[in-house]
C-alpha cells in the first residue's frame, strides 16, 4: 500500500544520503503513525545527519514518551545533549541506562566523555574504569584514561595507560606525543625524546612535535640538535613565541650572542614577557 511505499522510499533516500527528502517522507509518516518506532528513529537520524540537533533531540524525546525504556535511544539522546552542552540532561540519560540495564559499557563510556567535556576528570576516570572492567582490552578506553590522568597531572598513571595503548596501536602519533609530554613532566627526558621521535616518524610536519623534540635535546645538553629542531618547527609555525624563546635559550648555551640578539628582536615584537625573560638569561 501507499504507506509501505513511503517507508521504502524513506529507506532508499537515507541510503543515498538524501536526508532532506527523507525528512519530508518520514514527517508525513510520523503524522500518520506518531508512535511508530522505525519512522521516528529514521527521522531523528536524518535530522542528526543534517546537523539539525534540536529537531533530532525533539524526535528522540518523542520516542521516549511512547517507549520510556528504549535505552538505545537514551544513549543517542545523551550524545546529542553532550554535543549541545546540556550536560545535566546527558548525565541523567546515561545514569538511567546504567541503573536500569545489565552492565552497559557504552553508557559508562559516554558518561565518562560527558564528564571529561566538563573538565570533571576525576569522575571521568571512575566512569572509564567501570567501562574498562566490562571490556578490559578496549584500547580507546585506555587512551581516554591516559588523557584524563594527564589532565589531572597524574603523569605516572597517564604514561602507563598511553604505553598500554601504543603496544597495540603503534601508528597513533597523538598518543606518542601525549606520552612524550608525560615523560617530560616526569623529567625522564630520554624516554620523552624516544616518544617524540616516534611521533615525528608518524607525523613529520607537526611543529608541536618538533618543538618538544628540541626541548628534549635542550634538556639532554644536545644544543646543536635542539637548534635544528626549533628551526624546523619555525619553518612550519614562524610566529610561535615559545619556539623562539627555546631557540634563544639554545643559542645562549652555544654562546652565539648574535643569534640570541636576533631572537630577542623577534620576541620584542611577538611576546614581551618572553623577551624580558630571555634578555635576563642572556645577560
Amino acid at each position: 500500500d501507499s504507506l509501505n511505499v513511503l517507508e521504502n522510499l524513506g529507506e532508499i533516500l537515507m541510503s543515498e544520503n538524501r536526508f532532506s527528502e527523507a525528512i519530508d517522507t518520514y514527517t508525513r509518516l510520523q503524522n500518520i503513525y506518531p508512535e511508530k518506532l522505525p519512522v521516528n528513529l529514521n527521522l531523528a537520524e536524518s535530522y542528526s545527519q543534517l546537523k539539525d540537533i534540536d529537531k533530532a533531540k525533539k524526535t528522540y524525546e518523542i520516542i521516549l514518551l511512547f517507549d520510556d525504556e528504549n535505552y538505545d535511544v537514551m544513549i543517542k539522546l545523551g550524545e546529542l545533549y553532550t554535543n549541545s552542552k546540556e550536560y545535566i540532561k546527558a548525565e541523567k540519560m546515561y545514569n538511567e541506562v546504567i541503573k536500569c540495564t545489565e552492565p552497559n559499557v557504552i553508557a559508562h563510556y559516554k558518561l565518562a566523555l560527558t564528564y571529561g567535556d566538563q573538565g570533571k576528570f576525576l569522575q571521568a576516570i571512575i566512569a572509564f574504569q567501570e567501562a574498562l572492567k566490562l571490556t578490559p582490552k578496549d584500547l580507546e578506553i585506555k587512551y581516554q584514561l591516559g588523557v584524563a590522568h594527564k589532565e589531572l597531572e597524574m603523569f605516572d598513571k597517564a604514561s602507563m595507560y598511553f604505553e598500554n595503548y601504543i603496544q597495540k596501536n603503534n601508528d597513533d602519533h597523538i598518543a606518542y606525543f601525549l606520552l612524550g609530554k608525560c615523560y617530560l613532566e616526569l623529567n625522564d627526558y630520554l624516554a620523552a625524546l624516544l616518544a617524540f621521535q616516534h611521533a615525528n616518524r608518524l607525523s613529520s610536519n607537526d611543529d608541536r612535535i618538533l618543538y618538544n623534540l628540541g626541548v628534549c635535546n635542550l634538556k639532554l645538553d644536545e644544543y646543536e640538535e635542539s637548534v635544528r629542531k626549533f628551526r624546523e618547527a619555525l619553518k612550519i609555525n614562524s610566529e610561535d613565541a615559545d619556539i623562539y624563546y627555546a631557540l634563544g635559550k639554545a643559542y645562549i648555551k652555544l654562546n652565539k650572542k648574535k643569534k640570541v640578539d636576533g631572537v630577542l628582536d623577534i620576541l620584542y615584537m611577538l611576546e614581551p614577557n618572553h623577551y624580558e625573560s630571555l634578555l635576563l638569561l642572556s645577560s
